[in-house]
């Protein structure tokens, strides 16, 4: 659900900035996401982990 809200943003955003940019910003985020994942000790830190 979201993703749906935010594709009109990252859309433009694509377009003004250039794909490069934003997909980089993206796998980094992915890279955190993952990465405060695999270290989750709580149920709500693993909801928070997954929303990000």
């Amino acid at each position: 659900m979201i993703g749906g809200l935010v594709t009109p943003y990252i859309g433009k955003k694509l377009d003004q900035y250039g794909a490069r940019t934003i997909m980089s910003i993206g796998s980094i985020l992915a890279f955190f996401g993952l990465f405060i994942l695999s270290m989750v000790e709580t149920k709500v830190e693993f909801v928070l982990a997954i929303i990000l």
